[in-house]
């Protein structure tokens, strides 16, 4: 059984932060609108998660907010930190998913912003197309 200094230098060998991070101290709120109020949002209301996790020089937080089928993350942490991140994240998203009161769903293909895009060309393709024929129908009056 090695000592501390051991176990730091193994973790550094494989690529890892010095120390392990821990398991950190996680937030849920996942609690959707109350149904017999009236008046509310017909979209679900967005399950919003953190943590904190301690490393000796500092600090990393998350925060992961979970609507629509898709999981928004944000990260709060040094640049020195880079090798404990990956780490905290597992560890977070593995929080999440594994003592969740919502059902894993599929994201929806037409809140994806490809999609959006493409409704949006197509849009003024159409446009450019009714301009079009509106200056040719001019040209032809003005002769």
């Amino acid at each position: 059984m090695g000592n501390l200094a051991d176990h730091n230098r193994l973790r550094e060998e494989q690529g890892l932060y010095k120390e392990d991070p821990g398991a950190g101290t996680y937030t849920k709120d996942e609690m959707d609108y109350i149904p017999f109020l009236g008046k509310n949002p017909s979209d679900e209301r967005p399950a919003v998660y953190t943590a904190r996790f301690k490393v000796s020089d500092g600090i990393i937080e998350l925060e992961a907010k979970r609507s629509g089928g898709k999981l928004y993350l944000t990260c709060l942490a040094d640049e020195k930190h880079n090798r404990a991140l990956f780490e905290c994240v597992d560890r977070f998203v593995a929080a999440i998913f594994d003592g969740t009161a919502r059902e894993i769903r599929e994201a929806q293909p037409e809140d994806s912003e490809i999609m959006k895009l493409k409704k949006y060309i197509e849009q003024l393709e159409k446009d450019n197309e009714e301009h079009i024929e509106t200056l040719e129908q001019l040209k032809s009056i003005m002769k």
